[in-house]
């Protein structure tokens, strides 16, 4: 009889909801959440239940769509069209262009993305989201990219200018 409840704990559910900050719940399929490094561990570990929500207290409603879809296609992966000489590989590459060209308008949304992927420990996210906040940034001004992070410039003019003149090749 304990074995039983011992073997029925263990079971992976096929569906989990997962609850955002903003108490939005979304139902997904468990291995769709395998992506995510921290939840995977939390499944396996036997710590989560089928019907109970999973809160996810850092990520909101907004961003936690964004992180779903990347986490459902890179767990069903389309299948390229036989009329088309697409690899897979290329297929999934599209889809996440696609998914950083609808949020890269707005960098704080991104700047989101780059937290969730982080909290949720979604290693292709994170680069995939990482890279695009740095190509987002790199035609920036320092005071721009300050602006964008909320950084104060803690330089006077007499430092900055000299770290200007002894990194030149940086600014140009």
């Amino acid at each position: 009889m304990a074995e039983e409840r011992s073997e029925e704990k263990r079971a992976k559910p096929a569906m989990l909801t997962l609850k955002s900050s903003d108490e939005v719940e979304f139902t997904v399929e468990a291995a769709a959440l395998m992506q995510s490094q921290m939840l995977t561990n939390m499944i396996e570990e036997g710590c989560v239940e089928s019907g109970v929500a999973i809160p996810i207290p850092k990520v909101s409603a907004s961003v936690l769509t964004n992180v779903l879809s990347y986490c459902t296609t890179h767990a069903n992966p389309p299948r390229p069209s036989p009329s088309t000489s697409k690899s897979p590989d290329d297929v999934l590459k599209e889809l996440d262009r696609d998914l950083i060209n609808s949020i890269n308008t707005d960098i704080t949304a991104m700047l989101e993305l780059v937290l969730a992927a982080n909290y949720l420990d979604i290693k292709g996210l994170m680069d995939l989201s990482c890279q695009a906040v740095a190509d987002a940034i790199q035609d920036m001004s320092p005071e721009e990219v300050r602006e964008i992070f909320n950084i104060e410039n803690d330089f006077t003019p007499e430092e900055e200018r000299a770290v200007r003149r002894d990194n030149a090749w940086a600014f140009k």
